[in-house]
C-alpha cells in the first residue's frame, strides 16, 4: 500500500514487526523512529525472510538534507520493508546489524 506508517519506540524494549511485502518507493515505506541501537529493541521479520540471504541494508537520506541518516531495510528484489531513522554513523555507515533482527518464531 502507499500509506506510510510511522512507528515510534518507547523507553522499553520494542519489537517492530515488518510486513512481508515491501513497497517500491522510499516515500511510501514505513518509518521506525526511536530505535534503540544499544538497547533491546528488535525488528521482527516474517519466518520466510532470512536476514542473511533475503535482506540488504542501505543508507538513505530520509530528510533530504544531503546526508544519509537512516537505514532502509530492503528485500533482495529491491522492495523496501521499512526505514529506520537515526541509524547511520558520521562516516555514512549503517549501525544496524543482524543483531537488531529477530524472526517471527523467536518472539
Amino acid at each position: 500500500s502507499s500509506d506510510r506508517d510511522i512507528f515510534i519506540g518507547s523507553n522499553n524494549a520494542d519489537i517492530f514487526s515488518l510486513e512481508t511485502t515491501g513497497v517500491d518507493q522510499l516515500a511510501h515505506a514505513d518509518v521506525i523512529i526511536g530505535f534503540d541501537l544499544d538497547g533491546e529493541d528488535r525488528i521482527q521479520l516474517d519466518t520466510d525472510i532470512s536476514i542473511s540471504h533475503d535482506i540488504r541494508l542501505e543508507t538513505v537520506d530520509l530528510d533530504l538534507n544531503g546526508i544519509a541518516e537512516s537505514t532502509s531495510i530492503q528485500r533482495i528484489d529491491g522492495s523496501i520493508l521499512a526505514i529506520v531513522q537515526s541509524t547511520v554513523d558520521t562516516l555514512g555507515n549503517t549501525l544496524l546489524s543482524s543483531h537488531a533482527f529477530i524472526s517471527a518464531e523467536e518472539s
